[in-house]
């Protein structure tokens, strides 16, 4: 089992053992270090980022593979590369031509402390299945890590790196959620994110997800005028434009649609508050409303309840809010873009024009959210009814 060096990872050193730290006598506050073991030593060196600045080490590990990497001359075996130098090589030389370079930075560090000086060669399905077992992540996500690694050795095979390629077995996909929510949900949620600190803010995002039917950082990129880093509001013309400049279009599209009906009063309103970005707080950007999310979600939860006191035990009605009580509690940002989907197929929109508006293709449309169209059967129906 390929345990018995990690490789290069992040470790989190402090003063105590809180935030899951390895307490080192002497230190007065927190640090994360790359750590490794070389020639049966353990070795360390400083990322001189701190406990709130995680992103900044994984960048400074990043920067450490690739500077650690040697200098490749002809092709070599399997069995003769370890697999943290194909992640470094893919990383320096092709990640930053890519359209998210960052979520492939974080599926190295992932690799990385697993495969570490391992062997290409010794990449097999066994390996990968104790990988999955070892991350305790969604299929999903160890689908996409392991993705990772195989473009890595396929890009080193293909550049002359490597003698031949080696297979990397990735677990089966997930049946994707069936979860959305109605217009009754969708408006508890937007009384739970109120009371929020973000207030304002998160009720935007949450509307902007429900009827923009975009991704979570796609909506947080926005900004008021074109830019290099996410999509650009324009007030003017009426539009939204969710694309990067400048940016190779990725498998997670982006689109430019019209401001959404139910939008045009409250942009207009949000642009006098904010400055550069369309989501700020005390003048800041959002980074992320996952935490603030989840409270509006349980706030959501607890009204959906309240309502059912004082109903029959076993009533639909008492049934139904119980529903959408477990619905609200189960609920991410995700789920505002299923939301958004399911809406307008529900209402009889063809896939194209539903995939158009939110950045998806009309098969995958078809294919995860068909089942909610009125028109999904009426053919046979009708064929059925001549009979």
């Amino acid at each position: 089992m390929p345990r018995a060096n990690p490789g290069p990872r992040l470790q989190l050193f402090g003063p105590d053992r809180r935030h899951s730290a390895i307490a080192e006598h002497g230190l007065r506050s927190y640090v994360w270090r790359i750590v490794w073991t070389e020639k049966g030593k353990k070795r360390q060196h400083s990322t001189g980022a701190g406990l709130g600045e995680r992103e900044a080490a994984e960048r400074a590990l990043a920067d450490f593979l690739i500077a650690r990497g040697p200098v490749w001359r002809g092709a070599r075996r399997p069995d003769a590369v370890t697999v943290s130098e194909v992640l470094a090589l893919y990383a320096e030389e092709h990640a930053p031509h890519t359209a998210d370079p960052k979520r492939i930075s974080y599926a190295v560090e992932a690799l990385v402390s697993f495969w570490g000086d391992t062997a290409v060669g010794d990449v097999t399905a066994n390996t990968c299945r104790a990988y999955a077992r070892e991350r305790h992540r969604s299929a999903n996500t160890v689908r996409r890590e392991l993705g990772v690694l195989r473009a890595a050795i396929r890009y080193a095979w293909r550049e002359g790196k490597l003698t031949q390629e080696v297979p990397v077995t990735l677990p089966d996909k997930t049946p994707p959620r069936d979860l959305w929510l109605t217009k009754f949900e969708a408006a508890l949620l937007l009384r739970g994110a109120r009371a929020e600190r973000a207030r304002g803010h998160l009720a935007y995002f949450i509307l902007l997800g429900l009827y923009a039917g975009h991704r979570k950082r796609a909506i947080l990129e926005l900004q008021w005028l074109p830019n290099t880093i996410g999509g650009h509001v324009d007030l003017v013309s009426g539009t939204i434009d969710f694309r990067r400049r400048g940016a190779a279009q990725s498998n997670k599209r982006r689109a430019r649609i019209p401001v959404p009906q139910h939008l045009r009063v409250f942009l207009p309103h949000l642009r006098k508050r904010t400055r550069l970005h369309v989501l700020e707080w005390q003048g800041k950007p959002l980074d992320n409303v996952k935490r603030s999310f989840a409270t509006a979600c349980r706030r959501a939860t607890w009204l959906a309840i309240a309502r059912g006191r004082g109903l029959p035990k076993g009533g639909a009605q008492r049934r139904e809010l119980a529903q959408s009580a477990r619905k609200l509690r189960a609920a991410t940002p995700h789920t505002l873009r299923h939301t958004a989907v399911t809406w307008l197929v529900a209402e009889g929109v063809p896939f194209a024009d539903v995939g158009a508006w939110v950045g998806m293709s009309a098969s995958m449309v078809e294919r995860v959210y068909g089942h909610h169209s009125p028109q999904q059967h009426q053919r046979v129906q009708a064929a059925q009814r001549r009979r």
